[in-house]
């Protein structure tokens, strides 16, 4: 089955000045996680709006292909950054109409 889960940065986020050694830490793990997903095949693709972190915009996704919904919202909840707070993040079930 196919979900996509949407990410999201938590308002305090948005503005630069409030990122430090510590939240970057968690981001880097954040794409190390989403790097082994794809690797297990279970996130299929995985981008972002290309947009400054203030716009209103700016948002992440994640395809995934998992057994089903539990399986697709354990993977969402334990992503770093959603652990963490930097992220909040809503999944939803999902069908590719075209793909290449």
């Amino acid at each position: 089955m196919l979900f996509i889960y949407l990410l999201k940065l938590s308002p305090h986020f948005q503005e630069e000045s409030n990122w430090d050694e510590a939240s970057n830490l968690i981001i880097e793990s954040h794409f190390s996680y989403l790097k082994s997903l794809h690797k297990e095949g279970k996130a299929t693709f995985v981008g972002r709006t290309d947009y400054p972190l203030d716009h209103a915009d700016l948002f992440g996704i994640c395809v995934l292909e998992v057994e089903g919904e539990l399986e697709a919202k354990e993977i969402m909840q334990n992503d770093p950054a959603v652990k963490n707070g930097i992220m909040h993040a809503k999944i939803h079930p999902f069908k590719t109409i075209f793909s290449n």
